[in-house]
């Protein structure tokens, strides 16, 4: 298989019982069918109590226990499958969270998704460059003219949020100007009240939004502690979400998507009393839990945009 993958991928790894926003808590985990159909046929202690954890109320699922965590999170953080079974009997979703993929005719991106507190350190963090590498198959693939198009603007845009002799709003003017708009318009009045109307998984992120305010030059782009992590948010915002431009003409509304989360979150970690890029990445972590990860924020945001 022709994968390629960012070149901070590698330095991602689960940091289990350390986390203190597991992926285990609040999620609900569906369950692929070659995982239940072992777990049906688990003749163990472990896996009564598998059995009794299921819901079979449309697709299979577990049932989350108090304070929506998963009945298999122990109270020290670790899973009590894989302490027992290894990770290899746990469902395809726990298995590859937070990893996500861009399909190509012959290859696949994959990366690491920001709802993760590691990765979102390890991303805002990262000191080289976005670049992509492969790590499997060949290293020279075919694509089709839409993808060739697409891999061509938006190689464009990589070059232009990476290009460090300029300021990160230099860069971010340099990108809307290519796309015809006008970073006022990914930040407004009227951008911040839809993204209060968006759909919440915590209620506390609405004392973050409300915290925001539109009035300034946005100076706190170019705050020099936070280039590089400015850059690597932007970027990973495109590398996730441009792609899929190809299949509505919405690369426009992606580039104002992008940049518009860059600088909320910008804006949210500039009101915190420690507002370093250890804050920006948790802040960075919230944004994508709370809109990146469901369907109709994000839709709701690409049809505004």
């Amino acid at each position: 298989m022709n994968i390629l993958i960012p070149n901070y991928y590698k330095e991602f790894h689960c940091i289990a019982d350390k986390c203190k926003n597991s992926c285990c808590i609040g999620w609900e985990i569906d369950i692929d069918e070659k995982t239940l159909d072992f777990y049906e046929n688990l003749k163990t202690p472990l896996g009564e109590k598998i059995r009794k954890s299921i819901s079979r109320d449309g697709d299979a699922h577990f049932i989350l226990g108090e304070g929506e965590r998963c009945p298999f999170l122990e109270s020290n953080g670790l899973c009590e499958i894989i302490r027992n079974m290894g990770e290899v009997a746990t469902c395809d979703i726990c298995r590859d969270h937070p990893r996500f993929r861009n399909f190509y005719e012959d290859f696949t991106e994959m990366g690491i998704g920001l709802c993760c507190e590691e990765v979102s350190r390890v991303i805002l963090n990262f000191e080289k460059p976005f670049e992509m590498e492969c790590l499997g198959g060949a290293e020279v693939f075919e694509t089709t003219e839409e993808e060739s198009q697409m891999l061509m603007l938006r190689e464009e845009v990589f070059g232009i949020l990476g290009n460090r002799k300029k300021s990160v709003s230099q860069r971010f003017n340099e990108l809307s100007e290519m796309f015809a708009f006008s970073l006022r318009e990914v930040f407004s009045e009227e951008v911040i009240k839809l993204y209060l109307s968006l759909e919440r998984l915590d209620e506390g992120w609405t004392s973050y939004l409300e915290r925001i305010s539109i009035e300034g030059d946005m100076s706190f782009l170019d705050k020099p502690e936070f280039a590089k992590a400015f850059e690597q948010l932007a970027t990973y915002f495109v590398f996730r979400h441009f792609s899929e431009g190809m299949y509505d003409e919405s690369f426009r509304a992606r580039i104002k998507f992008a940049l518009s989360a860059c600088i909320v979150i910008g804006a949210i970690t500039m009101t915190e009393e420690d507002a370093s890029v250890d804050t920006m990445a948790d802040i960075a972590r919230r944004f994508s839990s709370e809109v990146e990860y469901s369907e109709d924020n994000m839709e709701n945001l690409l049809s505004h945009f």
